[in-house]
């Protein structure tokens, strides 16, 4: 039932292109994928190369996906981005899988070690690290004070050196976001207010960073997937042990992604879904 399933969503003759075998994943199994992953497992099931997946290719992938014989799920993910089988990660694939498996989410990206630093040096050399320097400036605020309430002194800072038009560092915002963060603030100066809420500038934050994962940083990704030589990586290689020629060995690979956890809860879930798929077939 399960192979006929999937002949009903093959477009030609038993074989299905890479969009059909998504919307057969997605709408008939409930296997959502980022496009950069589904990519890869498009690749592991196409076995003969010909862009096509058919009925066997997808049921040996589909094994392969819900194989509880592996150690862990970082089993399954090495295995998905080996690309050329041979038990070790080269630099090419790494950076492959770590873009792939970050998508367009730059919250995941952040929390790889040495990430942020890494973006944020691209960002200088295009001249809006402002942009990251505001966001990081006021994300914790709700954190960092007392009861939510940002001392009114710390909220004209942060007003006077990103927001106020023509400020040392303006970053780019709404002209709407602009002005209720100004209103927010000579309100609450002119009756003698000495604190303001803890989430004043959080509209303006949300919006920066929906503007640096929109523009720089697909920008960042396409540069760091072309650059022969990539400081990030080679500082991960560094602190791994790894001579920078050497490819990244499994056993490697499985400590580098304990100190990453959360980078790959995707795969845990990959796998709960085509389990399900196939426990309903």
């Amino acid at each position: 039932m399960f192979k006929s399933s999937w002949t009903k969503e093959c477009v030609v003759l038993g074989s299905g292109t890479k969009e059909s075998l998504k919307v057969f994943m997605h709408e008939q199994l409930g296997i959502h994928l980022k496009d950069e992953v589904f990519d890869i497992v498009f690749t592991r099931m196409d076995v003969n190369r010909d862009g096509l997946v058919d009925q066997t290719e997808f049921a040996v992938g589909m094994c392969f996906l819900c194989n509880k014989s592996s150690a862990s799920e970082a089993d399954l993910l090495f295995s998905l981005f080996d690309t050329d089988g041979n038990d070790a990660m080269s630099k090419a694939e790494f950076t492959n899988m770590v873009l792939s498996v970050v998508g367009a989410d730059l919250h995941s990206f952040f929390s790889i070690q040495g990430a942020e630093p890494a973006f944020a040096e691209f960002l200088d050399s295009e001249y809006n690290r402002e942009l990251l320097d505001f966001y990081n400036e006021v994300k914790g605020f709700p954190d960092k004070y007392a009861e939510s309430l940002i001392p009114i002194e710390e909220g004209n800072r942060i007003f006077e050196k990103y927001v106020k038009i023509n400020s040392e560092k303006q970053v780019n915002i709404s002209h709407d976001q602009r002005e209720e963060v100004h209103q927010n603030i000579t309100h609450a100066m002119s009756v003698g207010e000495t604190v303001l809420p803890a989430d004043t500038f959080k509209k303006a934050a949300d919006e920066v960073f929906c503007l640096l994962e929109s523009d720089p940083f697909p920008r960042f990704k396409k540069k760091l997937l072309t650059e022969q030589v990539r400081p990030f990586i080679n500082g991960i290689w560094l602190e791994a042990g790894l001579r920078q020629w050497e490819p990244m060995s499994k056993e490697i690979f499985m400590k580098w992604e304990v100190k990453t956890p959360e980078l790959f809860t995707f795969i845990k879930t990959l796998q709960t879904s085509c389990n399900e798929a196939i426990s309903a077939s």
